[in-house]
């Protein structure tokens, strides 16, 4: 889809996800199920490849929320998942630096995490 941020900066194009491949400079962390970042569910749309960008970091957005509320779960567990995935709170909330892109397959629920 053709999509447009209204706020500059807040998306990525296909060549910045390119370039952070090799430079690793800021984390990209996958919000899609487990079996779909490791390309062993299908996609639920025709046509979408299956795996995860080379680099990037599986955190599920639904291991974020609590059951069954679906609220972000309090921040000690949001920590606990972070270091899981070999991130911190304090490496994602440094002041004027974009520190992590998430993605998903449409958008959605990358906005979770």
């Amino acid at each position: 889809p053709n999509w447009t941020s209204r706020v500059p900066g807040s998306s990525w194009d296909v060549d910045q996800v390119r370039a952070n491949i090799d430079s690793r400079a800021v984390a990209l962390v996958d919000a899609r199920p487990g079996p779909r970042f490791l390309g062993l569910a299908p996609e639920p749309r025709a046509g979408m490849r299956g795996g995860h960008i080379p680099g990037s970091l599986s955190m599920p957005f639904l291991d974020l929320l609590t059951s069954p509320k679906g609220q972000m779960k309090p921040r000690d567990e949001l920590d606990k998942r972070l270091r899981e995935a070999t991130l911190s709170v304090d490496e994602l909330t440094k002041p004027g630096e974009l520190c992590v892109v998430s993605s998903c397959g449409s958008g959605l629920t990358a906005c979770i995490v």
